[in-house]
């Protein structure tokens, strides 16, 4: 790779005229780092017409007047192709909300089942355990299922759990300002809290299950749904696309990066 002939000594001063630091330039043009814009300022390499774009925008100065055009014009391994980048931003944003959108249906499905005598006496959604249900009186109260009087009371971490999603969609689609790192981190915790509280969802069922057929003589049975199954692994899903996005960002630099940073 040829080296640049001169240092873009304007490009540094227009940075430490506004107190920035390298590190804070790199965050907001979407660099790797502050190694990358270290080299655009010695003139070790020209950025790509991606970076050059966003160099100009930042500092409000033409390319020319930033002195980027002087040099010879070299593939920056560190910047995807543009086209590249907006197909990066958006498919990080349909893989995000599309897993987001099938957390959030996972809940309309059964999560817990309960039968007596062989046959199945009530079905609980992920919804209901968010937010409580009124099943059939008739069915009395089951304090194994957590039925008084054939009312579910509210679960507030299952509703929290049911929640994330929305918060999830609206960082992706709303939080463009944010460091890419932030919103990778985002989807992690999501995916992170999500997977913790369904496991802890699923160890609750199977005690709950224990206890019933131990005192009902093995009558009554309350069993784990394809529902609850579902929802976890979209869960454990999300966890996995947040951390390689944050992988994929801090390490993969020959990839686009998923998502967008705004100045």
């Amino acid at each position: 790779m040829s080296k640049g002939t001169r240092d873009s000594s304007r490009l540094r001063r227009e940075r430490e005229l506004r107190g920035w630091s390298q590190a804070e330039v790199a965050r907001r043009v979407g660099a790797p780092d502050k190694s990358v814009v270290s080299r655009w300022e010695r003139g070790e390499v020209s950025p790509s017409p991606h970076y050059r774009a966003r160099l100009c925008e930042l500092f409000d100065l033409d390319a020319e007047q930033l002195e980027l055009m002087d040099r010879p014009l070299e593939t920056d391994p560190l910047a995807p192709p543009p086209a590249r980048d907006a197909g990066g931003s958006s498919e990080g944003r349909i893989v995000s909300t599309g897993l987001y959108v099938l957390a959030l249906l996972a809940f309309s499905l059964p999560f817990v089942t309960a039968s007596c005598g062989g046959q199945r006496i009530a079905t609980l959604t992920g919804k209901d355990l968010a937010l409580g249900a009124d099943l059939d009186p008739r069915l009395g109260s089951i304090p194994q299922l957590g039925l008084q009087g054939g009312h579910v009371p509210a679960d507030t971490w299952t509703l929290m759990v049911w929640l994330l999603p929305l918060a999830g969609i609206a960082v992706v689609w709303l939080g463009t300002r944010l460091d890419r790192r932030a919103v990778a981190a985002t989807i992690a915790a999501v995916g992170a809290i999500g997977t913790w509280r369904l496991i802890a969802l699923l160890v609750q069922i199977d005690v709950v299950d224990r206890t019933g057929r131990r005192q009902t003589h093995d009558a009554v049975h309350i069993d784990v749904a394809f529902g609850l199954v579902i929802a976890l692994v979209l869960f454990v899903a999300i966890a996995g696309w947040g951390v390689w996005c944050l992988w994929r960002w801090n390490r993969g630099t020959l990839f686009a990066p998923p998502f967008t940073t705004g100045r």
